[in-house]
């Protein structure tokens, strides 16, 4: 083989691994990219409850807790 077939055969080699690198990231991107999809359509779609679980788990928040009364009936004591 001369210096220039080699070259070319080293070119085409390069080019061949290079298609097959970008194909692989690309079909990962697409990959990334349904399953975000799918995750905002997933929190589009979910009811008003099962969205507010999910913002106060992710808030660590406390349930709120209605009053009963019972605080007034004690503040009014104290007084």
């Amino acid at each position: 083989m001369t210096e220039t077939e080699q070259a070319l055969e080293f070119i085409i080699k390069h080019e061949d691994s290079t298609e097959q690198a970008h194909k692989e990231t690309s079909e990962k991107a697409k990959q990334k990219d349904q399953k975000e999809t799918e995750e905002g359509w997933k929190k589009a779609m979910e009811k008003l409850g099962t969205t507010h679980k999910r913002k106060s788990g992710e808030e660590g928040g406390q349930k709120k807790r209605r009053s009963n009364g019972s605080d007034t009936i004690t503040f009014r004591k104290e007084k």
